[in-house]
């Protein structure tokens, strides 16, 4: 039934997207980029980067929301009678002080995982979530890197950063696509909008996408090591290694959140072939390890 519910949910919201995005197309006035006279860039151009950002920008906006509905999060009250959850607010707290940061909300998420994300679309709005086998497995001082972690993401922006960084690349892809796609069909304009059009856009807009992700998740890589960097320095190196090392060893493969969200979390497994690692979201565990023992 989760299952269900999980995907009623992301169907709707992209239904909203969708139609909130072709409402704007609309009061904007975009007219169509495929026209009679041939290709209209200016209008593909604009087509691409509403879709493309507007999508972006929607998600990261209502991104709080999305998770809490997924995730079917629990927020820790700040008036909370329980100790446990007490000592990890008092933890994010002193943690928010020593960056400079405004507090952010805490979650509970209920999953067999040893893991965490962070999410909101600004350092006033964030959140921070925890799964229930993380804070029943790990100890204070290891929990208090987890959290550390979590909050250097969210003082680098990192959420906003890589959000609209795949809005770009959506919008470059849809619109070399269809740049592409219109050269090869061009000579046969009656079928211009039909079958063979958005047959070859669809091929390409997957072959550019497949070129684009490894970028992407580079970047994503590179701000996991600095996220460790910067939580090790608000806790402690050794907090940090040991918190890390404690995932490593409990992790499960099989994942029991959405794909999507993959890149969010604090540790997200991934096969060891040279092909897949060019699309892991986060470096190996033995890496980061090492990272932090010889940084």
């Amino acid at each position: 039934m989760s299952v269900i519910k999980r995907m009623l949910v992301f169907f709707t919201l992209n239904f909203c997207v969708i139609l909130a995005l072709s409402t704007l197309l609309n009061l904007l006035h975009i007219r169509p980029y495929l026209t009679a006279y041939g290709l209209d860039l200016s209008a593909l151009m604009w087509f691409c980067l509403l879709w493309g950002m507007g999508g972006a920008t929607l998600s990261l906006l209502f991104s709080k929301t999305m998770a809490r509905w997924i995730f079917k999060l629990r927020v820790i009250s700040t008036d909370t009678q329980d100790e446990r959850e007490q000592k990890i607010l008092s933890i994010t707290e002193t943690i928010a002080r020593k960056m400079s940061l405004p507090k952010p909300q805490v979650a509970i998420y209920s999953s067999s995982e040893i893991n965490a994300f962070a999410t909101g679309p600004s350092k006033n709005r964030s959140l921070i979530a925890l799964s229930s086998q993380l804070i029943a497995s790990m100890s204070w001082t290891q929990l208090s890197a987890i959290i550390g972690h979590e909050m250097a993401h969210i003082a680098n922006g990192d959420m906003v950063t890589m959000t609209l960084l795949q809005g770009v690349v959506n919008a470059f892809v849809m619109f070399l696509a269809r740049v592409f796609s219109y050269i090869l069909v061009a000579n046969r304009n009656d079928r211009r909008s039909s079958f063979p059009y958005y047959f070859t856009n669809m091929v390409l807009e997957g072959i550019f996408m497949m070129f684009a992700l490894p970028m992407i998740a580079f970047l994503s890589r590179k701000r996991e090591f600095r996220a460790d960097k910067e939580g090790a320095a608000v806790t402690s190196k050794e907090q940090m290694i040991s918190a890390l090392l404690q995932i490593g060893d409990k992790v499960s493969k099989k994942r029991s959140y959405p794909k999507s969200y993959q890149s969010m979390m604090m540790h997200n497994p991934q096969p060891q072939s040279i092909a897949a690692k060019l699309f892991a979201t986060h470096p190996p565990i033995s890496e980061r390890v090492r990272r932090l023992q010889s940084g």
